[in-house]
């Protein structure tokens, strides 16, 4: 048997195990799908999410960095710092603002902005 086999064999026996579904999100009875069991309690104490917003104006990064690069260039050598890259090309404050938003409305319990 392959390795691809045995790994999706292997994955099957796995999922035969308990799994947790609150009653909104499932779609059979108690929210538990066909062929699925009901784990009392919690098997994961926390989870981790991370959100990722797409950065804007990449093009503009890639023209200032071919500059920068460029012997022929006035801006030669003359890096961007972190802080300039970041305002460049950073997701709007109002895009990260509803994302904050939405995962507190979700009574996230801890978040970290980075």
């Amino acid at each position: 048997r392959s390795t691809a086999a045995a790994a999706a064999a292997s994955a099957t026996a796995a999922s035969d195990a308990h799994v947790l579904v609150e009653p909104e999100l499932g779609d059979g009875v108690l929210g538990v799908r066909a062929g699925w069991t009901r784990a009392d309690g919690h098997a994961l104490d926390a989870l981790t999410l991370t959100y990722a917003l797409s950065l804007r104006n990449t093009d503009a990064l890639a023209r200032e960095w071919t500059a920068r690069s460029d012997p022929r260039s006035a801006s030669y050598t003359q890096w961007l710092n972190m802080s300039q890259a970041n305002a460049l090309v950073a997701p709007p404050r109002d895009a990260v603002r509803r994302v904050v938003a939405h995962v507190r409305d979700a009574d996230a319990r801890a978040a970290r902005i980075a």
